[in-house]
């Protein structure tokens, strides 16, 4: 599977064919697995709004659907990509919320119903810092049943870096239970698809976003396991950023993702959240992907140096930023604008000398040849002609 889709693969292969509610977080990268989808000889996957519109079909194992007219489905196909069977979404947005099924010949193989949180409101907390995550709390529908409204937790992805002081990171969904004396009545569903069926009862419901938990690591790798067989290879794509101080810089690390181990490296010292989120804020991490774009705000000369990201312990994109002083790059381009005025203007004063000598020359030789007198004549004539 490319590590630019770190995704969240479900593992529907060992369970019968059914629905499924599951949260995505918006802008992150995410694959729906389809079982045994490789099997069959027909393959399509169908989107179904939240609105209850009938399923429409967008990928098969031959390709794009054609002719699409919905241009809310032919936008969503833009971003999602069908691989050996399983449907991939590069950029899941709030608006793709919905079912999306996957079927073999006629046969529905597995049906997700899919809410798409937003990624703006991920509540991110660290441990390190003493942060708390978010609090559970209940809403009370007014007929004897509550809604618990509580943050469902992925498990802890790897530690983000081997042999030395790491960070590892889990993703939690907003979700929510209608019980009744503390008895479940409803099962749990990911707080906008709950929303959608208390409405439909007339029910009000709020909720909250996604949220990301941050805790201390340290592990202990193989060279295979840390990726360090790649960091040569890596580091001769480097990608150059000239800036200027007090400029803004935004380094960003191809495949990032919520869902995947990632992290920072200035010359030889590594970063972590921690110690940004203990700094001044000029150094930031984005919220979207929780370090996909390393920003660096008002450049100061220390911030040059060579910036490294890792993503599943392997570099995947090597940066050189070089800050330089005002005007240094005004005054390096005047230098240039003046050597090339230099040398348009001596090109130009060589053109008309040698236009003036041959037009001087070919008057001279007119005016000796009328002279035909003696050869003394004749070059006495010519050499005065040259001496005017």
């Amino acid at each position: 599977m490319s590590r630019a889709f770190l995704s969240i693969c479900l593992l529907a292969s060992i369970l019968p064919a059914e629905n499924y509610q599951l949260a995505l977080a918006s802008l992150n990268p995410a694959t729906l697995f389809c079982p045994n989808g490789s099997q069959h000889n027909e393959l399509t996957w169908q989107y179904q709004s939240l609105d209850g519109d009938k399923p429409k079909t967008m990928w098969s194992n031959k390709g794009p659907v054609k002719n699409i007219k919905d241009p809310r489905l032919l936008n969503l196909q833009s971003r999602a990509i069908m691989h050996f069977g399983d449907l991939k979404l590069e950029s899941p947005k709030i608006r793709d919320s919905g079912g999306y099924i996957c079927k073999g010949e006629k046969e529905t193989l597995v049906h997700y119903e899919v809410e798409i949180q937003e990624v703006y409101e991920l509540h991110i907390s660290h441990a390190g810092l003493g942060q708390k995550v978010r609090a559970n709390f209940t809403e009370d529908l007014g007929d004897g049943r509550q809604v618990e409204v509580y943050t469902h937790w992925n498990k802890w992805q790897a530690c983000d870096r081997c042999d030395s002081e790491g960070e590892r990171k889990r993703v939690g969904f907003c979700y929510g239970r209608v019980t009744q004396r503390s008895v479940p009545v409803w099962d749990a569903l990911p707080c906008g698809l709950m929303r959608i069926r208390l409405e439909a009862l007339g029910k009000e419901f709020t909720g909250f976003g996604p949220e990301l938990r941050i805790e201390l690591c340290n592990v202990t790798c193989s060279d295979v396991d840390s990726g360090a067989f790649l960091q040569e290879m890596g580091l001769n794509f480097v990608e150059k950023h000239l800036v200027q101080v007090n400029g803004d810089a935004s380094l960003t690390c191809a495949g990032a993702s919520l869902y995947s181990p990632l992290y920072w490296m200035k010359d030889s010292h590594p970063l972590t959240h921690l110690e940004l989120l203990k700094q001044d804020d000029r150094h930031s991490l984005d919220r979207a992907t929780a370090g996909g774009t390393y920003r660096i705000s008002h450049l100061t000369m220390k911030d040059s140096g060579k910036y490294l990201c890792y993503v599943n312990r392997t570099l995947t994109k090597a940066y050189q930023l070089e800050v330089q002083e005002p005007g240094y790059r005004a005054l390096f381009q005047m230098d240039v604008f003046l050597v090339l005025a230099v040398m348009a203007f001596l090109f130009v004063l060589v053109g008309l000398g040698k236009y003036y000598y041959q037009d001087l020359s070919e008057g001279c030789t007119k005016r000796t040849e009328e002279t035909t007198g003696e050869k003394a004549t004749y070059e006495m004539k010519e050499a005065e002609c040259l001496m005017e």
